[in-house]
């Protein structure tokens, strides 16, 4: 067992990197030997499994996995057994409202600042979001109180929403811990049960298109990295960076590559604490895009003394007065390349990046 980590700037390869190593391995056996996963957000998982499928001189293959954390959490119930999905313990998101909403109707008296408005549309959805987010981050309730004490002493209603908040979600988990089980604590239990898992064993994996973990993604992905033969995680940052050997970094940092720097320093002090060893990284320091000016954005954009980027054509700025213009002009601009451009481009050639998707 041992990881390594590939870090490189955007364009730099790091996805192809992944791609070309498991086509390789498949052009070698695509049936029989070592098992291959490839880890990747939920959303990017069609995508990765339709570009292996694609490789021209590849009929076929049975050995390669493209999965999310999710999906490989399934993986392990499968094969250890006792599916929770399939269980009358667990409870699902309407239960846990209405849970929420009969832990809120016996906690209102002792609640500083959600009893007096528990009846109010919304607050139950508000609550259940937030207890998700905490358990995914595996958070325990003493250790949202840390964070009441240390960040929010001059701030009396945060204090109060948060205390509320902690004394809901001990309820809630001290419920749990009788005879239940919530989806949202489905990657500690594949955690905990992947040292049983035979169908981790000897696997090589890439991790690949994440830019943080949360607290249970974590715990699995080191649980994974025990039992697999190797990991390859990829992350976006400058391969000249500190931060790509150190097992610290400072809280404020002005950095472009702050959260990712971060996160591989978290992901390093898992895996040291776990005993798992780490390869000397690979860094990526060229980028490959087609498009010169490309190149430059990318070095140069973010930049407060960066040089000047010259313009070619490639890239085009529009100014808007508002978000609906702009997202009638994006999708103008997308018919126009579907029909009339030369050679015409098809949907799946064309990507829309926003800062927030709702």
């Amino acid at each position: 067992m041992s990881v390594r980590f590939v870090v490189g700037r955007a364009g730099s390869g790091k996805t192809l990197r992944c791609l070309e190593a498991i086509r390789a391995r498949l052009r070698e056996d695509p049936v029989g030997g070592s098992r291959l996963l490839l880890l990747v957000p939920e959303q990017a998982s069609f995508q990765m499994e339709r570009a292996l499928i694609e490789t021209p001189d590849l009929a076929g293959f049975t050995r390669c996995q493209v999965l999310s954390f999710q999906r490989l959490a399934y993986r392990i119930f499968t094969d250890t057994g006792a599916d929770p999905r399939r269980s009358d313990q667990t409870i699902g998101s309407l239960g846990r409202l209405m849970l929420l909403r009969r832990i809120i109707r016996q906690q209102r008296p002792h609640l500083m600042l959600l009893g007096g408005v528990a009846d109010k549309p919304g607050l139950i959805r508000g609550l259940s979001a937030a207890i998700d987010e905490l358990m995914r981050a595996n958070a325990t309730p003493e250790q949202v109180a840390e964070v009441l004490e240390q960040r929010c002493p001059d701030q009396p209603i945060v204090a109060a929403r948060i205390a509320d908040l902690t004394r809901i979600y001990r309820a809630y988990l001290d419920y749990l811990a009788a005879d239940r089980l919530d989806p949202a604590q489905y990657l500690t239990l594949a955690a905990e049960r992947a040292d049983q898992c035979g169908w981790l064993d000897g696997a090589e994996v890439w991790v690949d298109g994440f830019a943080g973990f949360t607290g249970q993604e974590l715990d699995l992905l080191t649980a994974v990295a025990r039992r697999a033969a190797t990991v390859e995680i990829t992350m976006l940052l400058d391969p000249a960076a500190s931060a790509v050997t150190a097992l610290e970094l400072p809280e404020l940092s002005f950095s472009l590559f702050r959260r990712t720097e971060h996160t591989l320093v978290r992901l390093r002090q898992h895996f040291t604490a776990a005993g798992v060893p780490i390869d000397e990284p690979v860094r990526l320091r060229e980028t490959h895009f087609r498009s010169p000016l490309l190149t430059q954005l990318e070095a140069h954009l973010f930049r407060s003394k960066g040089e000047p980027v010259r313009p070619d054509g490639s890239v085009r700025i529009l100014s808007l007065p508002d978000r609906r213009a702009e997202v009638e002009a994006a999708a103008a601009e997308i018919q126009r390349l579907v029909r009339t451009s030369d050679p015409p481009l098809r949907y799946r050639d064309i990507a829309i990046i926003v800062r927030d998707l709702e």
